[in-house]
């Protein structure tokens, strides 16, 4: 999805997926239904999550940059708190939207997220990793975690690695935004977000 069109200054596409994306989580559905194109809450879930409460998403403001909320959690061995691009629709009014953060559920895998993060970060692998960065590595911090969610984590095992895929939780971390202010939106696979 894109920033509004010129010449429909009525419409905004951030906008009208949110209000989706809020509908369909208000419907969902006990059953993870096949079919590509099915509008049902959980059809993308690949299996992952057949009792899917939540499309979690991120957004883009209008100079491509990823909105990272001020919402944080922690990784066993990095020292620095983390932050999380995971949204979930609370509820939408027009354009005007309570987005809530949701944080990587990481028991188990905080030994490969670590090492993802101080490998893409170029950070050594000691038992304490502290990280003096900037914005750019907040944002780079993001992205990865985004890709982990969608894409799995390798984890070796012995009949070879196999991909594993963290889920999300809520957090008490809630912001009220104004959709017009985001020119793209990014949907990624749904999950069953625990006390939602």
């Amino acid at each position: 999805m894109s920033c509004n069109d010129k010449h429909h200054y009525d419409t905004n596409c951030v906008c009208d997926v949110v209000n989706f994306i809020n509908e369909l989580q208000d419907v969902a559905q006990d059953t993870c239904p096949t079919g590509c194109d099915n509008p049902i809450l959980g059809a993308n879930c690949g299996g992952t999550s057949p009792l899917a409460n939540t499309r979690p998403f991120v957004l883009y403001n209008k100079k491509g940059e990823l909105f990272i909320p001020a919402s944080c959690f922690r990784i066993a061995g990095i020292s620095l708190p983390l932050p999380s691009p995971f949204l979930r629709v609370e509820s939408v009014d027009e354009c005007c939207a309570v987005l809530r953060v949701l944080v990587p559920t990481l028991e188990g895998l905080d030994d490969e997220i670590r090492s993802a993060l101080t490998e893409q970060l170029g950070l050594g692998g000691g038992a304490d990793v502290n990280i003096n960065f900037n914005f750019d590595a907040f944002d780079l911090i993001a992205r990865l975690l985004i890709c982990l969610y969608s894409d799995g984590i390798s984890i070796p095992t012995a009949g070879g690695p196999m991909n594993t895929f963290f889920s999300l939780a809520p957090t008490n971390f809630c912001i009220t935004v104004d959709l017009n202010c985001f020119c793209a939106i990014q949907c990624l696979r749904d999950t069953f977000v625990r006390g939602v």
